[in-house]
This record gives structure tokens, sequence and C-alpha cells, in this order.
């Protein structure tokens, strides 16, 4: 059976007594439950900071990646790390052909389905104009 509101309520208090401190950067949380008068809208807030640090990272990685890329150099040393580049080829399979040819019952028999659970943020409205 699913917990009550207020006992997920409380499990949620209980977990975020053990958040850890986090500085990167420009992000920087307390250890602990937020302060605010609402922390768990400030849970929000440091959710979106970090899917928005983690963001910028994703594409300042990618262009790293693109310059290693255009070197073609089969490995690069650095003073703590070495990166490597590999050019293969790869199949897959195309799902959205066999949808076509292959009839629901077929499909159905040869899929499965598992609960997701998933959290999403983005920006409020205007909010990142105060921030």
């Amino acid at each position: 059976m699913s917990k009550s509101k207020a006992a997920r309520r409380e499990a949620a208090t209980e977990l975020m007594k053990g958040l850890p401190a986090f500085e990167r950067g420009a992000v920087s949380f307390a250890k602990g439950a937020p302060k605010e008068p609402e922390p768990f809208g400030a849970i929000a807030d440091r959710l979106g900071k970090i899917a928005a640090l983690k963001a910028e990272l994703a594409r300042y990685e990618e262009t790293l990646k693109e310059v290693i890329i255009e070197l073609g150099d089969e490995a690069v040393e650095g003073k703590l790390f070495r990166a490597t580049l590999s050019v293969f080829d790869q199949t897959k399979l195309d799902t959205a052909m066999i949808r076509e040819e292959m009839d629901e019952a077929w499909i159905d028999k040869h899929s499965t389905t598992s609960k997701v659970t998933q959290v999403r943020v983005k920006a409020r409205t205007g909010a990142l104009i105060d921030a």
C-alpha cells in the first residue's frame, strides 16, 4: 500500500536532513535541510540549479570532445587524465521499421514494460531574471 501524503512528507524531510554540503563553482548549498520558509520549494530550486550546471558542463564536455576528434590523435596525454579516440562501426536495431513491418501482437510479445519514476525540473517563467 502506498504511504500517506503526511508520511511521504515526513520521509522527504528526513532525507533533506542528510543532504551533504555542496560547493562547485557558482553553485553552493549548505549541509542539511534548506532554511527557507518552504524547504521543498528550495529543493526544487537546488535541483534546477544542478540541472542547469549539468547542461552547461555537458555542452563544455561536447566541445572538448570535438577538439579531440578534430585533432584525430588516438590518445592525448594530460597531467591527470588520458583521452582516447575510437572510431568503429555500430549496428542498431531500427525499432521504427520493426513497428512498420510487424503487427502489434508480435511487438507486445517481444516487449517488456517497467515502472519509471521521473523528476523533471524547468525554470519558472521569468524566474531567472531575478535570480
